[in-house]
């Protein structure tokens, strides 16, 4: 037909296995990563053409004018529509109700809708990718001028290797935003564009930390010239030797000369106040990054996804130990991973300041190790006593008792294996705290002859029997003398917003992890001197000598994990309960139930009182069986003392505290792991408590 014709040559280039054809189908798949393919093939034969009486006619036999193979790209993101229709008819598609236009249609429509947050998305990435090379350029500067310091005193070779970390960090986050197969967890559009838009805050406040060193960096910083200067040829984050400090090409002469920088920029408390303000930022993205990981772990078979959880797990940081717990979601744990402890406990008591902590030593099998422990202990029934043991009801029993004790084993298993840590950096007045405050499982005991399993629980490093009994309990420590000021209400504002901010923080670790904890009450904030020495002071609690530990992890389970709905009728324990899961619970557990009950914390830090203490009334009524008020006029009750929060929290902490017992959080639409519940949690309540800290920072 097109012999004689210009469009001979095009026609033939179009034959399938053409050497253009070969080369745009190895070249296209890499320059189509970030597009989103429909693509339509025919399922009927055409007829070809054949010529009579001059005229070019489709009469001839019938063929499969453009093959499967030849159609299709087989590419992870195209999607195939098989229409029914031959060579000639499927661009002709008709608009009734039965035609396959209708399935075209709603594919390329659903990808117009997506389009404007996709381009935004994309956009902001772009943004966030700029910002990084230099936010990464100037930590490096930094780094490299304290690390060619002639005479640096001890504290600035103490911040030296915290600005390491977060120079590690950055690259390490630099590995995940600048690798296609990695970021594609951002593409998502299930995923909401607030995981993106945070990021790029997170990276602009990066970028305001280390502003006051760019025109340094630009005088002095060869490598920081090129990525403002020149950005389209900057390839950053080759792998660096940083603990090679011979290997930084850099001379710092001149900026030791400069009495300014010398002064300001470089002094151990400019530098320790950087590396502070620094942390806060990197600390936004490392939750952003576990929430994007647990993503992952809905595509648990797809090769970027695993490829993301690997670079997670070995990078290094926090966000590693969260990625290792992840994991642990979806590997149950055989026979071979509970085997209990081997060996005896001998409990023994401290005198204590009511922590709710029992203390045991634990003597190995062999009798030749002794090991001072912190133990929880599990009950469970006795196994039936009824006539006949192979009634239904004994079976049924039995049943029920082998399920419940292998889940106690399976939960310490998980504990065991969950690296539930902290990292305490202490500086001079106070301390920062990495990580979920929790104590680190050893593993279980089981004691048959008195129907319980002992969770064994390691005491922190540098603790001693005499140190151990100046733990508090939260709610001891609310109710106790020394914790009041001269005028009776609690601590300061800014002691009580510490407090809070840590628990905070802990429960939205925990989460990002992946687990809950379903048993959080003030009883089981766990608060350890970081100086026994320094605990205390005349003037009220100085809460910032503390370290806060969670523990009662007894209940708790991954997020995944089927609930058990366990009753428990105790009324101090369903004062911290969400109306849904108090008494005999018919709803899964979910994060926003743990989030309720941070609510009723931190309703009890605000007024410094304990719930049990304002409900005493009806938990004494309760105790002589008498009608304990419904969940929701609890809740409601709760709701009311919220509004009695002192004036000097602020309106924002009430409003958080509210927003906590209503779980009215803003988001409609969630995925399994509530990754948007928990940045919504950040945004609404970390997030207001950490600005409100500030603030009163600054007016004492």
């Amino acid at each position: 037909m097109v012999q004689n014709e210009p469009t001979k040559d095009m026609i033939e280039d179009l034959r399938e296995n053409s050497n253009l054809i070969r080369t745009l189908s190895e070249s296209f798949p890499a320059a189509a990563r970030s597009l989103q393919i429909v693509t339509c093939r025919e399922l009927l034969e055409t007829a070809t053409m054949q010529l009579r009486d001059g005229i070019w006619k489709r009469t001839g036999p019938k063929e499969m004018m453009v093959t499967e193979s030849s159609a299709c790209l087989y590419l992870p993101n195209e999607e195939r529509i098989p229409i029914y229709a031959n060579h000639s008819m499927i661009a002709k598609l008709g608009g009734g109700p039965e035609s396959h236009y209708n399935v075209v249609r709603d594919h390329v429509a659903s990808h117009c809708r997506a389009a404007p947050s996709v381009v935004r998305r994309r956009l902001l990435k772009a943004e966030g990718a700029a910002a990084l090379c230099e936010i990464y350029q100037l930590a490096h500067f930094v780094y490299a001028t304290v690390c060619r310091a002639q005479k640096s005193p001890p504290p600035v070779t103490q911040v030296k290797d915290s600005i390491k970390s977060q120079v590690l960090f950055l690259e390490h986050f630099a590995a995940f935003l600048f690798d296609d197969d990695l970021a594609k967890v951002l593409d998502d559009p299930d995923l909401s564009i607030n995981h993106t838009q945070d990021i790029v805050d997170s990276l602009r406040q990066l970028n305001d930390v280390f502003s006051s060193y760019r025109t340094l960096a630009h005088k002095y910083y060869e490598p920081y010239r090129r990525a403002v200067d020149y950005p389209e040829n900057q390839a950053p984050f080759r792998e660096l030797q940083l603990h090679k400090e011979g290997a930084l090409d850099l001379s710092v002469s001149g900026i030791f000369r400069d009495s300014g920088s010398e002064g300001a920029l470089f002094q151990d408390h400019t530098l320790t106040d950087l590396v502070r303000r620094c942390r806060e930022s990197t600390r936004r993205l490392e939750i952003t990054l576990a929430y994007a990981s647990l993503r992952s772990f809905q595509a648990p078979n797809d090769e970027s996804s695993e490829k993301f959880r690997k670079t997670m797990e070995l990078c290094g940081t926090i966000p590693a130990k969260m990625a290792t717990r992840q994991r642990l979601l979806t590997q149950v744990p055989t026979d071979d991973d509970i085997e209990p402890l081997e060996g005896r406990l001998e409990k023994y008591d401290v005198p204590q300041r009511n922590s709710n902590l029992q203390f045991a030593r634990f003597f190995r099998k062999d009798g030749t190790t002794e090991q001072e422990v912190i133990v929880e202990y599990r009950k469970y029934e006795a196994e039936p006593r009824l006539e006949g043991p192979n009634t239904m009801a004994a079976i049924a029993q039995r049943q029920y008792l082998s399920k419940l004790k292998r889940n106690m084993r399976q939960l310490a298993a998980l504990l065991r294996e969950s690296s539930f840590d902290v990292k305490i950096t202490t500086e001079e007045g106070s301390h920062e705290v990495e990580g979920i405050g929790a104590f680190r499982c050893l593993g279980f005991v089981e004691e048959p002859d008195r129907y319980q399993l002992a969770y064994v629980f390691e005491i922190p490093e540098g603790m001693t029997a005499h140190s151990l009994g100046a733990l508090y309990s939260l709610s001891t420590f609310i109710e106790s003398e020394e914790s009041q000021d001269s005028s009776g209400q609690g601590p300061p504002a800014s002691n009580k917003l510490q407090i809070a901010r840590v628990l905070c923080q802990n429960i939205l670790y925990l989460h990002a992890s992946g687990w809950v904890h379903k048993n959080i009450r003030s009883q089981n904030i766990i608060l350890a001197p970081v100086k026994l020495d320094a605990a205390f002071g005349a003037s009220g609690g100085i809460v910032q000598n503390y370290t806060q530990y969670l523990k009662g992890f007894e209940f708790s389970r991954p997020d995944l994990a089927k609930s058990s709905g366990r009753a428990d009728f105790n009324p101090e324990h369903n004062l911290y309960r969400h109306p849904e899961r108090q008494n005999v619970p018919d709803t899964r557990f979910m994060k926003e139930h743990d989030l309720y009950a941070v609510g009723v914390v931190l309703l009890e830090i605000g007024l410094w009182k304990t719930i049990p203490r304002v409900f005493q009334k009806h938990i004494e009524a309760a105790r002589q069986n008498r009608p304990f008020p419904q969940p929701i006029t609890i809740q409601n009750q709760l709701l009311k003392l919220a509004q009695k929060l002192p004036a000097s929290l602020g309106e924002d902490f009430k409003a958080a505290v509210s927003i906590c017992l209503t779980g009215d959080f803003g988001v409609e639409k969630d995925d399994k792991q509530q990754a948007y519940l928990g940045l919504a949690f950040r945004q609404h309540v970390l997030d207001v408590i950490e600005a409100r800290l500030k603030l009163t920072d600054v007016i004492q």
